[in-house]
């Protein structure tokens, strides 16, 4: 029954409604946080590229950025503080750039002394992937925290309305209280 559902809001045109359903309505499920983001993640100056690391985490912040974005470069140094108070938590963020260019990407990285991973970005189909799931509506910067299943808990998006990243992370230490 819920496939016909969806497959009629689909033929509708309405699958950005349907993505939405099915992440934020908590029907996406996995067992490991790395199915979700690929088994390979790029941290400036390592060679190690193993995620695995991440399913050990309680919670993802999947950051969605540009180079590009003025708003993305006023929001990620705020995004490295609250990173570096809190890693003593249980808790990663991601990077998935927006970049045009991969030699953009590696220099907003380097240039904001990102100490979180990101997804390299020559892995175009996890990008999309990410970006289909947890995107939202469109619009960057858009922080969105997951679980170890996957399952989203909080977005820059909610129900369509921009709310913006440091909502998020004040979702995120509520968690925490």
């Amino acid at each position: 029954m819920k496939t016909k559902v969806i497959l009629t809001i689909a033929a509708l045109g309405l699958a950005g409604y349907v993505v939405a359903q099915q992440t934020h309505g908590g029907l996406r499920r996995y067992e490991r946080i790395t199915e979700v983001t690929g088994s390979e993640i790029y941290r400036y100056g390592q060679t190690d590229r193993n995620a695995s690391y991440l399913d050990q985490r309680e919670y993802l912040l999947v950051f969605f950025s540009a180079s590009w974005c003025p708003h993305c470069r006023d929001f990620t140094p705020y995004l490295r503080d609250f990173y570096t108070k809190h890693q003593d938590r249980s808790f990663e963020v991601l990077l998935v750039p927006r970049d045009r260019r991969e030699e953009e990407m590696q220099g907003y990285y380097r240039g904001f002394s990102m100490p979180w991973p990101a997804v390299p970005f020559d892995r175009g189909d996890v990008i999309d992937r990410l970006g289909g799931w947890y995107a939202g509506p469109g619009g960057i910067p858009n922080l969105v925290l997951v679980d170890r299943q996957g399952r989203v808990l909080s977005s820059s998006y909610s129900f369509g309305q921009y709310r913006g990243p440091y909502a998020v992370l004040a979702d995120l230490e509520a968690r925490w209280r």
